[in-house]
């Protein structure tokens, strides 16, 4: 008795653009967002860091304190009449960048993944035009960048 077993397809979510490049144009392009990534990181990383502060719950008459950091404090400044996702997508972008300054093996960006969900590399397809992941944290700092207007 000798049964085939199936292997499911992988699929990897690029754009063709990116293919086409050779590995050194990838390479320098990679080099790049990630520069432009530490620039802006400047003007994000004060608001990472962690302290107490008080919030106020409906339900408890007397406000609480809290640990944690100030990432809810862009909220405010992150409002986009053209773009209700971008608190939420520059909170993304920084949780990504905050694996990649830690060395997470999934953050590094120096390999091709692939995947047999084929939802999720139509989600990494969408974000291609980005240059992938890296990218998109570049892409989303930036726009944060833009709204904070930060003086230096």
């Amino acid at each position: 008795m000798n049964e085939e077993i199936t292997k499911p397809p992988l699929y990897h979510g690029t754009d063709l653009r990116i293919l086409k490049m050779s590995k050194e144009e990838r390479s320098v392009f990679k080099k790049g967002c990630i520069s432009a990534i530490d620039y802006m990181w400047q003007f994000i990383k004060p608001y990472e860091e962690e302290r107490w502060h008080t919030i106020n719950i409906p339900t408890r008459s007397e406000p609480c304190k809290c640990f944690g950091n100030r990432l809810s404090e862009l909220q405010p400044i992150l409002q986009d009449e053209n773009d209700q996702y971008l608190y939420l997508n520059v909170r993304d972008a920084i949780l990504c960048n905050q694996c990649r300054l830690k060395n997470n093996s999934q953050y590094l960006y120096g390999y091709t993944y692939f995947t047999t969900d084929a939802a999720k590399v139509k989600r990494y397809a969408m974000r291609a035009y980005m240059f992938g992941e890296i990218g998109k944290i570049a892409y989303r700092l930036y726009k944060a960048i833009e709204k904070m207007q930060p003086e230096k």
